[in-house]
């Protein structure tokens, strides 16, 4: 059982042409749907720009961002540049940021909904910690 965590969460669904957001507000345990970045292959800067619009925005206190992995729990294809935009990340954005393990939510949420993604990733960190 999680406990009530005080800080503003950040989850996000990386992916190749959408990204998804969810949030956790400050004093709850639930993680919502924020929203979906749709960008262009190769722009990443762009999006770290947007990740550090929102975490402003929102005044984040940490991001999770999903980490894939196969079902037997190693690293799958999208893995590295999941991986490469975590350490973007942290170059751009000075809040703490952490990974979670996200089998699944591409299933759970809708091939389309990458924000509820965004938010089962988000929501498994805040339950496991």
């Amino acid at each position: 059982m999680s406990t009530l965590r005080p800080l503003k969460l950040l989850g996000i669904d990386y992916g190749e042409v959408h990204i998804g957001f969810a949030f956790k507000p400050e004093g709850t345990i639930l993680a919502l749907p924020h929203s979906i970045f749709d960008r262009k292959e190769g722009d990443r800067e762009v999006l770290v720009e947007k990740v550090k619009e929102v975490v402003e925005e929102l005044e984040i206190d940490m991001v999770i961002v999903g980490l894939p992995l196969t079902m037997q729990g190693k690293p799958d294809k999208m893995a590295d540049r999941v991986v490469l935009f975590i350490h973007d990340l942290r170059k751009h954005i000075s809040c703490k940021i952490d990974q979670e393990d996200e089998r699944m939510t591409t299933r759970m949420a809708g091939k389309h909904a990458h924000d509820l993604a965004a938010a089962i990733i988000l929501q498994t960190y805040v339950d496991t910690n």
